[in-house]
């Protein structure tokens, strides 16, 4: 077999293997599932074919299809999650017009006190100052992952709730740059609201089946039911918890995170019931990424554990530095830096291709290419099955000592 056939063969088993534990961007334990397929792949020779004696290795093919359609019949929570960056005046109407009233005066009062207006950039200096250049085209950000869920929620449709900052919600947001008319390339030598410190608001509906699980948060929520106007604000001054009773997930919560005066946490914890319920659908991910591995590829065990000592070994150093957990997360990029262009454009090309607007994600909003016109397109693909995070950046980072070998 050619060295192009293999790596087409592996190409297509590689997406297969992506197919079966979408997307990977809420749990390291799926991360690393994904991973060590990713390495046996790279190290291994292809070995499916039609020729006789492969009877056991379509067996092995047959079991990892199945175990994968039985993962998506397993019950997983579903809660519609909405999120954005938070400012008033001029550009950003669109929260006065679309949140509740009672709910947007509160986060305007807090915005306010937090940034005084008399304090304000000025809107000349434009994109460069918050006041310049963002403008909002929706209420809700648009999260990659999204692209997973038949349903239309308004940001995402999380299958949990855990934050205490904007790099651990996860919301890709924060490095818009190139969209249309969303760009958040604030300077902080000229913008008082700094990118690293954004005010940010959220909201969520939850799944019904949700009574039982218990709520935490430290902030401010507002809890606003079915055909009410006046939304109800209870306050945490520390982090204290609320049982989830069925009467309470018919109301939709609304909460503003400004971490300069009053910072947001929230966490959820559902019941035992759907906790086994993720375990059994991460233990089906695995079997079936095995069974896969099984049926297709012969491993060369020598180079496969001499290349997974030298990535734990590259891993360990990132943890010891203190940045291996921050490739999980969203990294909010300073203004101005490469880092934000590379990913802003490679969000803003993959809003384009979901959308269908097919050549402006060709273009990926750069018509000249200026500087490392590549990494938007990685981008691209790593936002496709890893979501808003950079686990497939981290996946090629511990790869890539390996291939030197």
């Amino acid at each position: 077999m050619s060295r192009v056939q293999s790596f087409f063969l592996k190409s297509g088993l590689m997406a297969l293997a992506m197919a079966c534990a979408p997307p990977a961007y809420d749990s390291w334990l799926r991360w690393l599932f994904i991973s060590c397929f990713f390495g046996v792949l790279i190290f291994s020779d292809w070995r499916l074919g039609l020729s006789a004696g492969q009877g056991r290795r379509l067996v092995f093919l047959a079991a990892a299809l199945a175990l994968g359609a039985a993962r998506a019949l397993v019950p997983h929570l579903q809660i519609d999650e909405g999120f954005n960056v938070f400012a008033v005046g001029a550009h950003f109407e669109i929260f006065e017009r679309d949140l509740p009233p009672t709910v947007y005066r509160d986060f305007q009062a807090s915005f306010l006190k937090a940034y005084p207006e008399e304090k304000w950039c000025s809107a000349k200096e434009g994109a460069f100052c918050w006041r310049g250049g963002h403008v909002p085209s929706a209420t809700f950000a648009f999260a990659p992952e999204s692209v997973w869920t038949a349903a239309a929620p308004r940001s995402r449709l999380a299958s949990g709730i855990d934050f205490t900052d904007l790099p651990s919600l996860r919301g890709a947001f924060a490095n818009e740059l190139g969209y249309k008319s969303e760009t958040l390339n604030w300077y902080n030598a000229i913008t008082d609201v700094r990118r690293e410190s954004m005010p940010f608001f959220v909201s969520y509906r939850f799944d019904p089946r949700m009574a039982g699980g218990t709520l935490c948060w430290q902030g401010s929520l507002f809890w606003l039911g079915p055909g009410q106007t006046a939304a109800r604000k209870e306050a945490h001054p520390t982090f204290a918890c609320e049982n989830l009773e069925a009467l309470r997930l018919t109301e939709t919560v609304y909460g503003l995170s400004v971490p300069t005066l009053e910072p947001l946490s929230v966490r959820l914890t559902p019941e035992f019931g759907w906790r086994a319920a993720n375990w059994l659908r991460l233990s089906l991910e695995a079997l079936s990424l095995a069974f896969l591995a099984a049926a297709a590829l012969r491993p060369r065990w020598r180079r496969l554990r001499e290349c997974g000592l030298l990535a734990a070994l590259s891993a360990i150093g990132l943890a010891a530095v203190g940045y291996l957990n921050k490739f999980g997360e969203v990294i909010i990029f300073s203004g101005g830096d490469d880092g934000l262009a590379h990913y802003g454009f490679g969000r803003a090309a993959f809003q384009h291709f979901v959308e269908g607007s097919y050549l402006e994600g060709l273009r990926a909003a750069e018509s000249t290419f200026y500087f490392m016109p590549g990494l938007r397109y990685f981008r691209v693909v790593e936002m496709l099955f890893f979501g808003p995070t950079n686990f497939g950046y981290l996946m090629v980072v511990l790869a890539f000592p390996t291939l030197m070998l």
